[in-house]
C-alpha cells in the first residue's frame, strides 16, 4: 500500500527555493548560458530558427504585461493573468514561478494611493532566454543537436507543471514540447516482452496531450488511460518519467506501469522507439525512462500505453471540523486500497488563531456502484459519529473516469512542494501509526496544507512484470512529504520510506534513496551512457545532485610531473626525432598500441556500411589555430597557407574555427581562469598553441587540424566515435565535449611547466609529444578491461591511402622555427647538441675501456664468483 501525503507550504513572495548554502548548482565548467557560450550571437540563433522553420522563440516573462516599463504592458492582459491557467499555453512560465526567482510576478500594480508601486520589478531573471516551439521529432532534434555543439544550458517544459523546478533556469535553451498533440488508438497491440507479454488495447500518445484531452480521446474511443488527478497535467511527459500516481493505482499500478514503449530523442541527437523488445543499452534506456526522472535521459516524444475498458469512478466526498477524526481517516486507508480503492485527503488550519482544522475526504472506488461504495464507507461513517464527530458534507457520486470533467481553471498558488511515501507499517504498526500522525498535526498546527494520497501501485497491480526505474519503495509504501523541521519528524516516524520524485524536497538529505532506492547506482550508469555530453541539467536529477556526471572526471588523478633526469644523450635525441614527422610517429607508435586502431579507409568503410544505433559524439566544428610566430600583433593569415580553404570547401555544413592569438587568450581567460597564469608564463609560442588545442576539444569538441594538413573529403564520418587522434594525435585529433582523456590532458598541464636548456625539451614536455604520449599511457591504464565506448580513444594511422586528411606545404611546419624563435638559434643549438653527443660517445668509451682494463688485473673469484677459469 502506498499512501502519497504532501506537505506545502503557502505562498511566498521573494526568496529562491535554494538555501544560501546549497552547493549543489551547475558550474559555468558544465554548461554556458546562450548569451555568452558564443560571439556573434544573434547569427546562430538566427540559424538555427532557420532550421526550424521559424519556431524559435524568444518569449518575455508573462507578467511583464502587468509593468509599465515593460514593452508589451497591458492591463487587461495583466488582469487575466489572476483568473486564468495562463502557463499551460505559455513558452516559459512555469506552474510555480518560485522556480524562476520570483523575478517577473504577475502584479497588482497599483498601491493604496493608486500610483504605480515602485518595489515591484520584472526582469528576465530565472525565465528561458530561447525556446524551441517543438511542433514534429525533427524540432527537437535540432534544439538537442544545438543546445550540445554549443555546450548550452537546455531544459523541457510540457504544460508547466513542476514542483521541483527542472522546466526553466536562468537565460537557458528551453524545449516546449506542448504542442506534440498526436493520438493514434491500437485496438490491436502485442509485445513481446521478457517473462510477461502484453497483448491488447494501447494508444500511442503524443508527449503534449494533457489529461483533459487524454479523456476526450478516451471517450470516444471507450477506453481508460491512466493518468494524474489534475487534468491539466501533461499525461506522458514529466508524470510518467516521476513514476506518476492516479486515482487508478490501486487497480492498475503508476504511470510507468502503463507504458509500453516510447518514442525518445537521446542526447546524440537520435529518435529512437525503445521498449521492452529492445536490446542492450536501449532496454536499459527504456528501464530508465520510466521512473528514472524528467530532463535526464532524452526529450520523450511520444509513449504508447495501455488501454484499459471503460470504467466508472465512484466518489464518497464528505467534509469534518474535528481534528480527532484525522487518526480514523488515515487508518481507513488501509482497507481501502486492499480493494483497489483510492483515499483523497486534504487537512489544514482554518486560520486566524481560532484553534479550528478543517478535513476534506474523498474515498474513491473503481468500478464500484454508488450502492456498492456507500456501504464500503459505512464504517468510517460510524467512526465519525462514534466520535461525536460533524459531518458536514456527504455525497455519493459515479463518473465514467475517462470522461471529461468540469474542473476550475485559475493559476496555482505559488508554493513549494515537499513529499514522502509512507510504508504500510506506518498505518498497521501503533506505535508508528501515531508518530505519524502526530508529525502530520504538527505540521498541519504550524500552517502547513497537509494532502494525502493513499493508494497501492504494486507491481501485480500495475499487471507487467518488465521492470522499471521508479523507486522500489513505490511498491510498498504509504507515505511521502518533507520539508525542513516537520519533515525530520516525519522522516523519523516512516522508516524504509522514500519520496516521491515529481513532489520531492530539494533539500532532502538521503536524496539518491529517497528518489531511486536501489536503482540509483545503475540510473547513474543509464545517464553516463546516454549522455556523456551532461546536455539534460535540472533539479532533482542524478546531476544536479550528483554532480555533473561529466564533472565528475575531475575526480580523476592529475598526472604528476615526470622529472626528467634520464641521460641527457637519450632525452635530447627523442626531442630532434620527434621534429621529424616520419621518425616521430615511429617512436610514439608504441604509445597508442592499447586503443582500437582504425585505418583511414575502415573508417569510411563502416560509415557506408547501413547500421542501426548509430550517435553522433563528435559537434561539427573545425578548430584551427594561428598564432603567428614573428609579429604577435598581426593576426593576418599567410596568403599561402591555402591548404585550411581545402577543409572548409569539402565540409560546408561544418562550423570553421580559426583561433588567433587574442580569441585564443580570451578564450582560456573566459573559460579557464584557473590555468591563465601558466598560458601566459609559456617561454614558446607553440606551448601555448599546444594548450589551446587540448581546451578547445575539452570544451567544444569538434576536429582540430593543424593548419598545415588539408582535407581530402567530408569528415562526416570520423563524428561517430567519441575521440581519436590521427597517428600520434599532434596534428590531428577529434572529440565529443568533455571527453575524459582531453580533461585528463588540460588538467595535468599546470604540474608540467618546466623550463630545461633546450626550447625543444620545454616544448615536448610541457605539452608536446612526450606529454602527450605520457597521458596516452596513463589514461588507458585506469581505464577498465572493457570500457565503455564513450570513454574510448580511437586511434586513426594516416596510412600511405590518405582519406580524409593530407599534407600540403603552408601552415606551421613553413614555420617551424617558431618553436624557438629564429633559424640562427636552432643552427646553434644542432650544433651545440653535436658537440655534447659526441663528448658523451667519447666519455662512454673511455669509461667502458677502463672498466675492462681493470676487470684484467682481478682474481678469478672476483670476476666469475669463485676460483676457476676466467
Amino acid at each position: 500500500m502506498c499512501s502519497l501525503l504532501l506537505l506545502v507550504v503557502m505562498p511566498f513572495a521573494s526568496a529562491s527555493p535554494f538555501a544560501p548554502h546549497d552547493t549543489r548548482l551547475t558550474t559555468k565548467d558544465i554548461t554556458d548560458f546562450p548569451s555568452v557560450a558564443f560571439g556573434s550571437a544573434d547569427a546562430e540563433w538566427d540559424r538555427l530558427n532557420r532550421t526550424l522553420n521559424g519556431a524559435l522563440l524568444k518569449p518575455l516573462p508573462p507578467g511583464s504585461v502587468c509593468y509599465p516599463s515593460s514593452p508589451n504592458y497591458n492591463p487587461s492582459a495583466c488582469s487575466s493573468l489572476f483568473t486564468k491557467t495562463y502557463y499551460l499555453d505559455d513558452p516559459v512560465s512555469p506552474a510555480q514561478q518560485w522556480t524562476t526567482g520570483n523575478t517577473c510576478l504577475p502584479a497588482r500594480n497599483l498601491n493604496t494611493t493608486g500610483n504605480w508601486n515602485s518595489t515591484l520589478t520584472c526582469t528576465q531573471g530565472g525565465f528561458p532566454v530561447y525556446v524551441v516551439n517543438a511542433t514534429s521529432v525533427r524540432d527537437v532534434q535540432a534544439a538537442v543537436n544545438f543546445a550540445r555543439n554549443k555546450n548550452l544550458r537546455l531544459v523541457i517544459k510540457n504544460t508547466g507543471h513542476d514542483f521541483v523546478g527542472r522546466n526553466t533556469s536562468a537565460g537557458v535553451l528551453s524545449i516546449w514540447t506542448h504542442h506534440l498533440k498526436s493520438f493514434e488508438f491500437l485496438p490491436q497491440y502485442a509485445q513481446r516482452g521478457p517473462n510477461h507479454p502484453y497483448s491488447g488495447p494501447a494508444a500511442r500518445v503524443g508527449a503534449g496531450v494533457q489529461i483533459k484531452e487524454g479523456r476526450v480521446f478516451s471517450e470516444k474511443y471507450n477506453i481508460t488511460l491512466v493518468g494524474g488527478s489534475c487534468a491539466t497535467v501533461g499525461s506522458f511527459g514529466g508524470w510518467l518519467a516521476g513514476g506518476g500516481h492516479s486515482e487508478l493505482s490501486s487497480m492498475y499500478g503508476l504511470g510507468v506501469d502503463q507504458a509500453l514503449e516510447m518514442g525518445v530523442v537521446t542526447a546524440g541527437g537520435r529518435h529512437r522507439v525503445v521498449s521492452a523488445e529492445s536490446k542492450g543499452r536501449e532496454r536499459e534506456l527504456f528501464w530508465a525512462l520510466r521512473g528514472g526522472g524528467g530532463s535526464t535521459y532524452g526529450v520523450v516524444t511520444s509513449v504508447v500505453v495501455k488501454a484499459h475498458p471503460a470504467i466508472n469512478l465512484t466518489v464518497a466526498d464528505f467534509f469534518e471540523v474535528f481534528w480527532k477524526g484525522l487518526n480514523a481517516v488515515y487508518a481507513f486507508g488501509i482497507p481501502t486500497v486492499d480493494v483497489g480503492g483510492y483515499l483523497w485527503t486534504q487537512a489544514l488550519s482554518m486560520g486566524n488563531g481560532s484553534g479550528s482544522f478543517l478535513m476534506q475526504v474523498k474515498v474513491q472506488m473503481p468500478g464500484r456502484t454508488i450502492f456498492e461504495t456507500t456501504e464500503f464507507v459505512q464504517p468510517l461513517f460510524a467512526k465519525l459519529q462514534s466520535l461525536r464527530i460533524l459531518v458536514s458534507t456527504a455525497t455519493v457520486t459515479t463518473i465514467v473516469y475517462g470522461a471529461p470533467r468540469s474542473e476550475p481553471e485559475g493559476p496555482l498558488p505559488n508554493m513549494l512542494f515537499a513529499s514522502r511515501l509512507f510504508p504500510r507499517s506506518s498505518f498497521t504498526n501503533s506505535i508508528l501509526f501515531s508518530s505519524t500522525m502526530s508529525a502530520v498535526r504538527a505540521a498541519v498546527e504550524a500552517g502547513f496544507f497537509f494532502h494525502g494520497l493513499n493508494l497501492s501501485p504494486t507491481l501485480r497491480a500495475g499487471g507487467y512484470s518488465y521492470p522499471s526505474a521508479v523507486n522500489p519503495v513505490w511498491r510498498e509504501t504509504v507515505m511521502h512529504a518533507d520539508l525542513f523541521g516537520y519533515m525530520d519528524a516525519i522522516r523519523e516516524a516512516t522508516p524504509g520510506g522514500g519520496s516521491y520524485l515529481n513532489e520531492a524536497d530539494l533539500e532532502e538529505p538521503d536524496w539518491q534513496h529517497a528518489f531511486w532506492g536501489s536503482n540509483y547506482e545503475k540510473l547513474m550508469g543509464v545517464k553516463r551512457e546516454w549522455d556523456p555530453w551532461g546536455v539534460f541539467w535540472a533539479p532533482a536529477t542524478h546531476q544536479y545532485h550528483a554532480g555533473s556526471a561529466l564533472a565528475l572526471h575531475k575526480l580523476l588523478p592529475t598526472m604528476p610531473a615526470i622529472t626528467v633526469r634520464f641521460l641527457g644523450l637519450a632525452a635530447l635525441s627523442a626531442v630532434i626525432l620527434l621534429n621529424i614527422p616520419n621518425t616521430r610517429a615511429m617512436i610514439h607508435i608504441a604509445h597508442y598500441f592499447a586503443s582500437p586502431s582504425l585505418t583511414q579507409a575502415d573508417v569510411a568503410s563502416t560509415f557506408n556500411t547501413p547500421s542501426e544505433g548509430k550517435d553522433q559524439f563528435i559537434p561539427k566544428i573545425i578548430h584551427q589555430i594561428h598564432h603567428n610566430w614573428q609579429d604577435l600583433i598581426n593576426e593576418t593569415i599567410p596568403a599561402d597557407w591555402d591548404v585550411r580553404q581545402t577543409c572548409t570547401i569539402t565540409n560546408p555544413d561544418f562550423e570553421y574555427r580559426l583561433w588567433t592569438v587574442n580569441s585564443s587568450r580570451q578564450f582560456i581567460e573566459t573559460h579557464y581562469e584557473w590555468l591563465l597564469e601558466t598560458y601566459d608564463s609559456y617561454s614558446c609560442p607553440v606551448q601555448r598553441v599546444n594548450a589551446l588545442r587540448y581546451f578547445l576539444m575539452r570544451h567544444y569538441g569538434g576536429i582540430y587540424i593543424d593548419p598545415n594538413y588539408g582535407c581530402s573529403r567530408d569528415l562526416e564520418p570520423l563524428l561517430y566515435y567519441p575521440a581519436w587522434v590521427l597517428n600520434g594525435g599532434h596534428g590531428i585529433a577529434g572529440a565529443r565535449p568533455h571527453h575524459p582523456y582531453w580533461i585528463m590532458m588540460t588538467e595535468s598541464l599546470t604540474s608540467r611547466g618546466h623550463r630545461f636548456l633546450s626550447p625543444h625539451l620545454t616544448i615536448t614536455h610541457s605539452g608536446g609529444p612526450e606529454f602527450e604520449s605520457a597521458i596516452w599511457k596513463k589514461y588507458h591504464a585506469q581505464l577498465p578491461t572493457k570500457p565503455r565506448k564513450v570513454d574510448r580513444v580511437y586511434r586513426i594511422k594516416m596510412g600511405h591511402r590518405e582519406v580524409f586528411f593530407k599534407r600540403q606545404n603552408g601552415g606551421f611546419k613553413d614555420n617551424n622555427f617558431g618553436y624557438i624563435g629564429s633559424t640562427e638559434a636552432l643552427l646553434g643549438y644542432l650544433l651545440l647538441f653535436a658537440m655534447f653527443t659526441l663528448w658523451v660517445a667519447r666519455s662512454w668509451h673511455a669509461r667502458k675501456t677502463h672498466q675492462c682494463e681493470y676487470q684484467k688485473l682481478l682474481p678469478a673469484k672476483d670476476v666469475a664468483g669463485g676460483y676457476g677459469t676466467v
